[in-house]
């Protein structure tokens, strides 16, 4: 079996290893994003019971195809991303977090131009997608 035909049973979600009962993708992704690159290879050796050139050769195209393993900085930063979405302010209207909060300026700068019949003063937040005040 060459490297390309391992790379492609490894990227199949269909080859699972009855073994850990995992995708055998997971498995080898889990040990590249753990940095343990040589796990990996001896992982795919013995797995498709191959030589340890092969086994690298169709590691590299792995590395090649996948990209660079998710640093740390990236996990806290997505994490960081996803609770502001879940439980930051969201526009009643349309949904949306691409919000701006009205400052005590634009407040006052509102009532000073409509006077009484100025909306803003009463707001708290501005939407970005509908133009929206509440």
């Amino acid at each position: 079996m060459t490297a390309e035909e391992i790379y492609n049973k490894i990227n199949s979600f269909h080859t699972i290893n009855t073994e850990t009962n995992k995708s055998v993708f997971g498995e080898i992704a889990d040990l590249y994003d753990k940095h343990k690159e040589d796990e990996a290879v001896a992982h795919i050796q013995n797995y498709f019971k191959c030589d340890e050139n092969t086994a690298k050769e169709a590691f590299a195209i792995f590395k090649k195809k996948v990209g660079p393993p998710i640093s740390a900085e990236q996990i806290a930063l997505a994490s960081a991303e996803a609770l502001a979405m879940q439980y930051g302010p969201h526009c009643p209207y349309c949904n949306s977090t691409n919000l701006h909060r009205i400052t005590t300026l634009e407040k006052a700068a509102d009532t000073v131009l409509f006077g009484v019949y100025g909306n803003t003063r009463r707001c708290q937040w501005h939407c970005y997608n509908c133009n929206s005040d509440f």
